[in-house]
């Protein structure tokens, strides 16, 4: 190339192959396309991404108030991709108060997807066995997830609840269908509307509405707690369910 002639700029890209290639490059596309096999791996941090995080074209950013935890997923992220090129940055907020992981990895963001339609062709591809639906799970569980146990009169030995929330309803109900014909059950209602919040001294209007899916009863709620608890990696919430499951101790290997 001669001296100051402009260079072509090449996007990172990425999809789910049967197993890892070299990478290559598309000029018609002007892209670098990165083979990515799906593991369990992929699909943990796709569930956490999903569940609070947020995916733009360059960048993955995700929000937890367990420092442990979100050290943990930014190991795993770094990882996945082995990028040398940059690596993800815990930021401890000021104004929020609550620390966030961000990773700018091009690759990995529209892997998991920009918009709608790419989300839902991850998600499939992703919960397409029992393993990997379990492992997106335990991450969709650790990062809004959350377990009730209550009295009443109408249970002796009272009552319990285990939940996720999130505002894609159309996830949601892929999971909940995916739960079904394995014999929890699992039903979807609104949590709460959109909320307007201050943040950094302006008010800022939600527009989002978010729904909860719910394994309600002992039966539901403990074949749940099983079948996500190796996957779930925040010891608070590993905890609860250990408590409404029998199970004290095991974590599976991503």
């Amino acid at each position: 190339m001669e001296e100051g002639a402009p260079r072509t700029r090449y996007l990172r890209t990425a999809r789910i192959s049967p197993g890892p290639r070299a990478p290559f490059v598309d000029r018609t596309r002007k892209t670098v396309v990165i083979s990515v096999p799906m593991s369990s791996k992929l699909a943990y941090l796709g569930g956490v991404l999903l569940g609070d995080g947020s995916v733009s074209n360059r960048r993955l950013s995700f929000y937890n108030s367990d420092c442990r935890l979100l050290e943990f997923i930014a190991r795993e992220l770094q990882s996945l991709t082995d990028s040398k090129r940059c690596q993800p940055s815990i930021i401890h907020s000021i104004t929020s108060g609550v620390p966030s992981i961000h990773y700018s990895n091009s690759a990995l963001a529209r892997l998991v997807g920009r918009t709608q339609s790419e989300r839902i062709r991850f998600v499939t591809a992703s919960t397409a066995t029992s393993t990997l639906l379990a492992a997106f799970l335990g991450g969709f569980f650790d990062s809004e997830g959350s377990v009730t146990t209550y009295t009443n009169n109408g249970h002796t030995k009272g009552a319990v609840e285990v939940s996720i929330s999130n505002a894609d309803l159309e996830i949601l109900t892929m999971l909940s269908e995916k739960l079904q014909r394995r014999g929890i059950h699992a039903r979807i209602s609104v949590s709460a509307g959109p909320r307007t919040s201050i943040i950094q001294g302006r008010l800022v209007k939600g527009k989002k509405t978010v729904y909860r899916m719910r394994c309600s009863g002992w039966n539901s709620a403990v074949r749940f707690a099983r079948m996500v608890f190796p996957w779930v990696r925040s010891e608070r919430k590993k905890s609860k369910l250990g408590e409404i499951s029998g199970i004290r101790s095991g974590v599976a290997g991503i």
